[in-house]
């Protein structure tokens, strides 16, 4: 009998067991619902198969391992208790401070972490005996008087946050405005994210689920095989001829077992449609085999490797060593029964406009690693710390510094536009939360009645996208010479900006000739150079005076040291423009003086900028003062 045939046979029953459970149960197997020792569960989770962590805890009281089918077995009765001691006590000379019974019910099959029983109880839970004091490995040098004792798994009180990311700046903008075109994004904090570490848990599930109302078509009779808890009954022909498999130990890695006759699948995998057919005995850590899909045809009792087999439902295929692609011996290799981020993400991010319409999906802008999508806000597959949406890791989307496009990820791209020319999310106030749907935890959790803010669900919070404009204000309409003003300009946020006065260009510098001239040194405010000579060669000014050589909107080539006094009393006109960079609010303030020869006159102050630079797209505003 091949390898690739025993699956084929074993698969029948493993689909019929499939097809029978009730849909209710369907549900709860998600995410990360097999724990094994060690694994990190969270208050409020329902549906956790506690069999692996309890008796790879219990194996290690022998000690040893344990083997497959012991792992996948009911428990043993004596060994049904776990403990939780206050973090001053002493592990070995002390009963615990709280004890539970995962026997009773046979809870351990399908646990819930009930608040009632965990809440101001978390950390590490261990395997204690009926006197409630913890057991020990014994292979542990200490043991059992001062070390060895057995985690069994970890309880954690789930905590969530949510923070709105401006990649344009990377910033938090949360609770801020921005201009409609920015391009943002979201960041998650939670400790929730050991829930899709496949060393500790995955989403096989085990016939031990079942194992109290066995749930096979044929029901087992006297003289049927049994095999590693997978019934296999003799009396049909299509589940004939099976031999029992070897189980060795691989050298390579002592805790996964090799099969040198015969493989034998034990798991089937709900949502990781590559990856239906897994084998481990699950200790801490260990890898978990996966297999390919296969396809249960009811018509003519077979598996099929293919849809197109499959469809045929009268061609069985008959499966050899040629077909088989892990006929090599050794089944712990580089492939595993990851969770898959297509399906098992369990964080919802739930943006909202002023109307209370809810976007599923948020429109980017096309870059050379991301299309315009539009990409999910829901079920987000948080598996690190920090978390941005874009990335998917703990690192934001990084932009051009070009062409503002993403480089490595995808955006909320605020200024998307839909087929009639409109802009797809107007200007206005939106709010994002993030929800967590990880095992019903949301439905079990909860504060007063309500949705536990900053464990199962976020605060709300707001971004308010605001037409992109740019705006200067003067703090005087009018100054008496030898007096300071200033003027404020609101824009982007983080966004370079050009300022001068303008039409000053005959002014020579002299007394009560003069323009009013910027302060020197003021925070977010880049200067030409003055050693520039006033002679200079065109290369020599565009070198020399970079900010001046923009040429402003509607000026007709025109440059702002085109527009201002250039004289030696104002350093080389220096002092009559400037590159101002706002804040993280989008604001700076820039202050102007005047002397004694400072011409009376009214002045007119420009604030400009092309956004993006090439794009014709200009922003500008201007405010006068009078001295």
């Amino acid at each position: 009998m091949t390898k690739r045939f025993t699956i084929a046979l074993i698969a029948v029953a493993l689909f019929v067991l499939m097809a029978v459970m009730p849909v209710s149960a369907v549900g709860l197997f998600a995410n990360g619902t097999v724990i094994n020792q060690g694994a990190t569960i969270f208050i409020g989770e329902q549906g956790l198969n506690v069999t692996h962590a309890m008796n790879q805890a219990y194996h290690r009281t022998i000690p040893n391992v344990g083997t497959p089918v012991q792992n996948n077995s009911a428990l043993n009765p004596g060994f049904t208790r776990i403990g939780w001691w206050a973090s001053a006590a002493d592990l070995y000379s002390t009963a615990c401070s709280k004890s539970l019974d995962l026997g009773v019910a046979r809870r351990y099959v399908q646990m819930t972490v009930a608040p009632a029983d965990f809440v101001g109880y978390t950390g590490n839970w261990y395997l204690i005996d009926n006197n409630n004091r913890v057991l020990t490995d014994p292979s542990v040098s200490g043991a059992p008087t001062t070390a060895g004792a057995i985690m069994v798994f970890i309880v954690a009180d789930p905590s969530l946050d949510l923070k709105i990311w401006d990649y344009n700046q990377n910033a938090d903008v949360t609770g801020k405005s921005v201009p409609q075109g920015e391009k943002l994004g979201f960041r998650i904090d939670t400790d929730m994210y050991p829930a899709v570490d496949h060393r500790y848990r995955n989403n096989v599930i085990d016939d031990s689920i079942v194992d109290a109302a066995p749930a096979w078509t044929v029901p087992y009779t006297v003289g049927d095989f049994q095999e590693n808890n997978t019934l296999i009954n003799i009396t049909n022909s299509w589940w004939s001829n099976l031999s029992a498999g070897t189980i060795v130990v691989n050298p390579l890695q002592p805790c996964c077992p090799i099969y040198n006759s015969a493989v034998i699948p034990r798991f089937y995998n709900f949502t990781s449609y590559g990856a239906w057919y897994t084998w481990s005995n699950g200790y801490m850590g260990c890898d978990v085999h996966a297999e390919g899909p296969f396809y249960w045809n009811d018509s003519t009792r077979w598996s099929y490797p293919t849809t197109d087999a499959w469809l045929n439902a009268g061609y069985p295929v008959i499966f050899t060593p040629t077909v088989d692609t892990h006929d090599t011996g050794n089944f712990c290799s580089d492939l595993y029964a990851y969770t898959n981020k297509a399906t098992d993400g369990y964080i919802d991010i739930k943006v909202k406009d002023e109307a209370n319409a809810q976007f599923n999906a948020l429109y980017s802008i096309q870059s050379t690693v991301a299309g315009v999508g539009p990409f999910g806000v829901l079920a987000n597959y948080v598996d690190n710390q920090p978390w941005f949406w874009g990335t998917s890791a703990s690192y934001p989307v990084a932009l051009d510094a070009t062409t503002g496009l993403p480089t490595n990820g995808f955006v909320w791209y605020t200024g998307a536009f839909d087929n009639f020319n409109q802009y797809v999310y107007p200007v206005g106030t939106y709010t994002i939360c993030a929800e967590s749907t990880l095992n019903k935890m949301k439905d079990n959790y909860k504060q007063g009645g309500a949705d536990y803010t900053g464990k199962t669900v976020s605060q709300c919070y707001t971004v308010t996208l605001v037409s992109d404009t740019v705006k200067i204000e003067a703090n005087k309409d009018s100054v008496v010479r030898s007096k300071a003003f200033s003027v404020t300009v609101t824009g982007r946020p983080s966004t370079n900006y050009y300022l001068w006065v303008k039409g000053t260009s005959t002014l020579d510098g002299t007394y009560d000739n003069q323009p009013p001239m910027m302060a020197l040194n003021q925070q977010g405010v880049t200067m030409d150079p003055f050693a520039v000579p006033l002679d200079a060669t065109a290369a020599q000014l565009a070198a020399g005076y970079p900010i001046g050589q923009y040429q402003y909107e509607n000026g007709g080539g025109a440059t702002i040291r085109n527009d201002v006094s250039v004289n030696i009393w104002t350093n080389n006109g220096t002092r009559e423009y400037a590159q101002i960079t706002t804040d993280t609010n989008g604001v700076r303030t820039i202050e102007w003086d005047t002397t004694n020869w400072t011409k009376a006159q009214k002045y007119t102050f420009r604030v400009e900028a092309e956004l993006p630079p090439g794009s014709k797209n200009y922003k500008n505003d201007e405010v006068d003062v009078k001295v």
